[in-house]
């Protein structure tokens, strides 16, 4: 087994279950190249690993969870809250090749943001929607571009009044996801979002 020190720049480490962990990660995505490369790599390995065949064609839909009082922000601004909307939507899900990735916006003066679940429906032997020829295609189409890091500290203590502020901030480093579906038709658990509750305790 090859061990690595560094990837793409940061200095690593690995846990008890040889798992990489990052230790001097950028705070979002876009903060630099090579947090931006990494963060791209990471996309497409998850998109070459759903075995989706290209070209294919894309339908894009929107499920916006806003933050209307605080027992909403409880229910669903955390790790398991974006399964939970996952689940809530099953039945538009269920027999379908669905990509699903989640932005988080902040409208302007906001302490709160919106979690925005953009959802990209594989129209199999379907004309219309967006048509994507390959892995690079589709990761463009798809990126969410954060200009600047959307948790200031205002934003931040409020939050944690409320929820474990560190889940959220993992959501802009969420790659891209295929929701998959187990024998008994409930969607599968992704261990991406494990990692990343499990880097938050």
């Amino acid at each position: 087994m090859v061990t690595i020190t560094d990837l793409y720049g940061f200095n690593i480490q690995y846990d008890e279950d040889g798992n990489i962990e990052i230790l001097d990660m950028c705070n979002y995505p876009d903060e630099s190249k090579n947090c931006f490369d990494f963060f791209k790599h990471l996309e497409l390995l998850n998109i070459y690993n759903s075995g989706i065949d290209f070209p294919i064609h894309l339908r894009h839909w929107k499920v916006t969870i806003t933050p209307d009082d605080e027992q909403k922000i409880k229910k669903y601004y955390s790790i398991d809250g974006l399964k939970l909307v996952l689940d809530e939507n099953k039945s538009k899900l269920i027999d379908t090749k669905t990509f699903f990735k989640v932005e988080i916006s902040f409208p302007p003066g906001s302490l709160y943001p919106n979690l925005i679940f953009h959802f990209f429906h594989n129209l199999i032997n379907e004309e219309g929607g967006m048509f994507i020829i390959d892995e690079i295609d589709l990761f463009e189409t798809i990126l969410i571009y954060y200009d600047k890091n959307p948790f200031t500290d205002e934003r931040i203590e409020a939050l944690n009044e409320l929820v474990n502020v560190a889940e959220l901030q993992q959501i802009p480093f969420l790659p891209v996801e295929l929701i998959k579906f187990n024998d008994e038709g409930e969607i599968e658990v992704i261990e991406q979002h494990l990692l990343a509750k499990k880097a938050c305790k």
